[in-house]
């Protein structure tokens, strides 16, 4: 069997973990002519292992965990590949451009086989339906990082980061949100929310919004320091409908308010995921934030 290219490396990340080792270089492959991607499984179904992908098959290649502990490598929630093995570079799958079979395999049986065409380019594939075409949503590569104000990476205003809000949200039983969406922010502590995308409905995505940490919030500097790309600052996260009322949502049987929160890095560029049942019914609704891009010295 042989194995898909993989620019770099895999582990299931967002809303959960799994592990998978590099795979061989496929010599084949023109970067100049190539496809480049990554697969994000959002289903809205119960975070349970029974639900989790056991491997995936791109064009007949292969891939699947190399852990004897894990005999899975897509949660439910989750992206590939990670950050885990080289946090300088964007994680991405390579192939030729042109048709792409994509196939889930959970415990030996085939639950997704999907055909779609893809020209050179970096794209997010976004399954959310077993029995539907991904959402594909082409990104940039790299990364215009000169379209933000990045003057000084001082805490203040030219401190900033991205995010892009994809709308998977269902009121329940399969049926798509019937409303629209809006994600709002703020830095912890602050009174004020400010947009964070545009209103959107059910399988729409926004253009990336630039935000701002806040002036006199405190930016941490982690161990694993590299730079100021490292600092942090927790920013809480919110939806809100067409009259800007906040987003209700149950969770644990009661109905709360559509909120969570982030520890959002300097320069960084996120996917904001809002997924899953707004009933609480077989897979709660949920943010689901996915690093896509971050600065280093030679670029995105």
């Amino acid at each position: 069997m042989k194995y898909l290219f993989i620019f770099l490396l895999v582990a299931a990340v967002a809303c959960s973990k799994s592990e998978s080792s590099p795979e061989d270089v496929n010599p084949d492959v023109n970067l100049q002519d190539a496809v480049e991607f990554q697969i994000s499984y959002m289903e809205p179904v119960s975070n349970v292992i029974q639900n989790y992908i056991s491997s995936i098959s791109i064009n007949g290649n292969l891939l699947e965990s190399q852990y004897d502990y894990s005999n899975y490598i897509l949660p439910t929630y989750s992206t590939l590949p990670s950050w885990a093995y080289n946090s300088n570079l964007t994680p991405k799958y390579t192939s030729k451009a042109g048709d792409i079979n994509l196939k889930f395999i959970r415990s030996g049986q085939t639950v997704y086989d999907k055909t779609f065409n893809l020209k050179a380019g970096f794209y997010s594939i976004i399954v959310y339906d077993l029995e539907k075409l991904p959402l594909i949503i082409p990104q940039k590569s790299p990364f215009e990082a000169s379209t933000w104000n990045f003057t000084d990476f001082k805490k203040g205003v030219d401190s900033v980061f991205a995010g892009m809000f994809v709308n998977l949200l269902y009121d329940g039983g399969g049926v798509p949100f019937s409303g629209k969406a809006k994600l709002q922010y703020r830095p912890y502590g602050a009174e004020k929310w400010s947009d964070a995308s545009s209103i959107i409905s059910f399988g729409q995505y926004s253009p990336f919004y630039v935000m701002h940490f806040d002036d006199n919030g405190y930016l941490v500097t982690p161990s694993d320091d590299d730079g100021v790309y490292s600092m942090y600052q927790r920013i809480d996260f919110r939806l809100v409908d067409e009259d800007g009322k906040v987003l209700k949502r149950v969770m644990n049987r009661w109905p709360s308010d559509f909120t969570d929160y982030y520890q959002c890095r300097i320069g960084r560029a996120y996917l904001f995921f809002a997924s899953g049942n707004l009933d609480g019914n077989n897979g709660n609704a949920r943010f689901c934030i996915w690093q896509l891009y971050k600065p280093n010295t030679s670029g995105f």
